[in-house]
């Protein structure tokens, strides 16, 4: 009582800006140590806003901090409208939009049943904020948590993000619906509808006729786009807000509305230092607004458990019947295993927005405290996916036999082989690995644990088993036992999946010439010390080659220029096929269209006297390549 006492005395006549001071200081305080063990941050703040609001009561007159926390969640969605990226999903096919809209109407059925049926204390609004607030994941945490373990480009990786961005376009759509006035009835959600379709056309016009000439203009000064981009995001948020939308949702829009210009990464870089600062000051806000009662506890670990086992649960099983293997449905289900700072964001517009407001201070506290839960434990979960992937592995190779994909790519493997190798990885590595072979007229198999590769291979009549290199199962489909050369692109090195070959073909096939591929020096040796006949370092690999190329420029110049030439019609024609993948039309690459030296016409007499055609031109952009060479 005491220490409450001295702390509002303190704190009585702090202005605005000593508010905003104060808060910053404290929750930088509570988040120095957590950082130093790479904890999330976001429950940090949450409960240093609790330590100085209910607890010892600095800062008694928190509405005076709403309007900017409210800037905190318009800069955050923001970023988010910025940074939306279709192609993820093309990536990955269908499965995450399925996946994310099937979880999604699970979860939120699950919460709100069980708060109708076991808590009376609450109403029906209630249960409809608690049910949407278990449906989101988190996408600022696994990007963080992904980009710290080199996991953003690996198939779990990309599910996982692919997923994110549905639920998050799912939340502002939630957001929404949630922000009518006068209840969710059909009339007030096809009225919502309408002032969205508005609100959107008007982004689309803008992004097409206005926006164009306006940033490209102010794109020759960094800090006149800056504000340009800041005024668009205001001018969105006042739009919204005059057709009865959160400014939220006009932050988002106006976010999307200059996603597709080619600096939004740009300015999504500058705009994150303030989304930064106003959502620390958000994140602190909510903890202040906790009204910790022990009414709140149980239901708060009944939700928090839900989100962490729940919704893996969920996650796995949809995966694996989609043909994802255990390992890749795994580590997509773990990834899961959180609710959003959306969830707070909605649990936040639900209790300020509305007059009088739609959920109960215990209903946003519970929100609060059960978000704040699975964002501290998701991480350690995470962090240690490998280790309780090992201990659950044999009890969820069940869940591969319900998969129809799965036991169709069984039916179609290739048949036995002897004296052939094994290509790890059906990448853009491994192909090109496998164009050589081709050349040379060596029998070879794929391992892939990607099901639309192994899919799109045996469409072209390219030996491929679809599985995990660390299933012995699946080594055996590929006949390791009398390979000759078994060859690995994969990099993994938490996972150990090299050195189980290594490990295990050695023991049986001593033989047998193993070329691995690692990033890690460390790993590289412990792969020599275990048998590995060679081992690949990309960096290293590539520094020899640039050494190599300056020796020749020195040497050689006109042997220099062939190559260049040569090197150049390769990168056009990978480059006409990644645009190609990216509109969706093919989903692997095959053996011959990587070869850039097919794809080309021949050279002509006038190119042999140096004078080179332009190549197609591939894209809007004036990105081909000129294949002209010094006279």
């Amino acid at each position: 009582m005491e220490y409450s006492t001295f702390c509002s005395t303190l704190t009585q006549d702090f202005t605005l800006i000593d508010k905003i001071g104060f808060v910053i200081i404290v929750a930088t305080l509570f988040a120095a140590v957590p950082h130093r063990f790479k904890h999330p941050l976001i429950p940090m703040y949450i409960i240093a806003g609790f330590v100085i609001g209910p607890m010892l009561g600095c800062i008694t007159d928190q509405d005076v901090l709403k309007d900017v926390a409210e800037l905190g969640i318009a800069f955050s969605l923001f970023v988010v409208g910025i940074e939306l990226d279709i192609n993820r999903l093309r990536k990955v096919g269908n499965f995450p939009v399925i996946a994310a809209f099937v979880q999604s109407v699970i979860l939120f059925f699950v919460g709100y049943i069980l708060v109708r049926a076991l808590m009376p204390g609450f109403n029906q609004m209630d249960a409809v904020y608690i049910g949407v607030a278990l449906m989101f994941s988190s996408t600022m945490l696994i990007i963080k948590l992904l980009s710290d373990k080199n996991e953003l480009d690996t198939l779990h990786g990309r599910i996982l993000l692919g997923i994110l961005l549905v639920e998050d376009i799912i939340a502002v759509f939630v957001l929404s619906l949630l922000g009518t006035t006068g209840g969710i009835t059909i009339p007030n959600i096809a009225s919502s509808f309408i002032k969205g379709f508005g609100l959107f056309s008007i982004a689309i016009v803008a992004s097409r006729f206005i926006f164009p000439p306006v940033l490209h203009y102010a794109e020759k000064s960094r800090e006149l786009l800056f504000i340009v981009a800041l005024s668009i995001c205001f001018l969105f948020i006042g739009l919204s807000e005059s057709i009865g939308y959160s400014p939220a949702i006009g932050a988002f829009v106006a976010g999307v509305s200059i996603a597709s210009f080619p600096f939004n990464l740009e300015i999504s870089h500058k705009v994150r230092s303030l989304r930064d600062f106003f959502a620390t000051i958000f994140f602190v806000s909510l903890g202040m607004q906790i009204h910790f009662v022990t009414s709140v506890i149980l239901p708060a670990a009944i939700f928090a458990f839900l989100a962490l086992f729940l919704k893996p649960v969920i996650s796995f099983v949809l995966s694996s019947f989609w043909g994802y293997g255990k390992k890749v449905s795994f580590f997509t289900a773990v990834g899961l295993t959180q609710v959003s700072e959306f969830s707070l964001i909605i649990a936040f517009a639900g209790y300020y927005s509305f007059d009088p407001p739609h959920i109960s201070p215990e209903v946003f506290s519970l929100i609060t405290i059960f978000t704040a839960i699975t964002l501290t434990a998701s991480p350690y979960m995470i962090r240690f996916e490998n280790e309780i992937y090992k201990l659950m592995s044999r009890w969820l190779t069940i869940f591969e036999q319900i998969s129809p994909r799965m036991k169709k790519l069984d039916e179609e493997r290739p048949t036995a082989m002897s004296k052939h190798t094994i290509v790890c990885g059906g990448g853009r590595v491994g192909m090109g690995i496998v164009r050589r072979l081709q050349r040379e007229g060596k029998d070879f198999v794929i391992i892939d644990y990607n099901p639309d590769v192994v899919a799109s291979l045996a469409e072209r009549k390219i030996p491929a088993i679809y599985g995990d290199v660390n299933d012995t199962e699946v080594l055996e489909k590929a006949g390791y036992k009398s390979a000759d050369i078994i060859v690995s692109t994969i990099e993994e090195y938490e996972y150990g999946s090299n050195l189980y070959m290594v490990t295990r073909i050695k023991s049986t096939n001593p033989k047998s010439v193993l070329i691995m591929t690692t990033s890690n020096v460390d790993y590289a040796v412990d792969l020599y010390n275990e048998g590995a006949d060679y081992v690949v370092l990309p960096k290293i690999l590539s520094g020899e080659r640039t050494a190599s190329i300056v020796g020749t420029v020195i040497e050689k110049p006109q042997e220099f220029e062939e190559i260049k030439v040569q090197h150049m019609r390769s990168v056009q024609a990978l480059e006409e096929r990644i645009a190609a993948e990216k509109r969706g039309m093919i989903h692997t690459i095959s053996i011959t269209e990587l070869d850039g030296h097919e794809q080309l016409p021949k050279r002509t007499p006038l190119e042999k006297r140096g004078v080179h055609r332009k190549p197609a031109r591939i894209m809007k952009k004036k990105r081909s390549l000129r294949l002209m060479r010094s006279k």
